[in-house]
């Protein structure tokens, strides 16, 4: 008999193709940085959409790399009181950090979404593509992010639920403690 799926594994693999994405988009980018050298010092004839390309690419493998490390709980913080706090209080801190990081991260993806919304009818001067795109990476991995901070943040609650300490959120799940 097959266990079922949790929602957290499910994130987990939704995260992992979000991973793999940030790795495509940042190979694509370094890859646009390279012909743009190449063209400009090599060739003389500087290619006109690349640097606009890598900057596009940066935006979006960064916010995206924003939704992986928080559903991974590898943002940064600042350990020294989890360390000297008992299980359960280290458990309830972290949780208060997960809920106040989905508020702020909620509250950045819905203005990023507005954003959005905001430069629709407006194109990119190289690519000639609309705006909308370039600022949907911010929404998008902002939004992820929410999600990650979610699925953590219902983990702590079924952690504080259950009465268990801070040791049932895998070590992996934290930041290095």
């Amino acid at each position: 008999m097959s266990r079922p799926i949790t929602l957290r594994a499910a994130a987990g693999g939704l995260f992992t193709v979000v991973r793999w994405l940030v790795v495509l988009a940042f190979a694509i980018m370094v890859g646009a940085a390279i012909a743009q050298v190449i063209s400009r010092y090599v060739v003389n004839r500087p290619l006109g959409w690349t640097e606009e390309l890598a900057r596009i690419l940066m935006v979006w493998w960064t916010f995206a790399a924003i939704a992986v490390l928080a559903f991974r709980r590898k943002l940064l913080a600042v350990d020294a009181v989890l360390l000297a706090a008992s299980a359960r209080v280290r458990l309830l801190l972290i949780t208060l950090a997960d809920v106040l990081g989905l508020v702020f991260v909620g509250w950045l993806a819905y203005l990023a979404w507005r954003l959005v919304a905001l430069a629709g009818t407006q194109v990119s001067p190289a690519l000639e593509i609309p705006q909308a795109w370039i600022y949907m990476g911010v929404a998008l991995g902002l939004s992820a992010a929410a999600c990650g901070f979610a699925t953590n943040t219902l983990a702590d609650f079924r952690c504080l639920r259950l009465g268990a300490g801070a040791e049932a959120i895998k070590a992996s799940e934290r930041s290095d403690l």
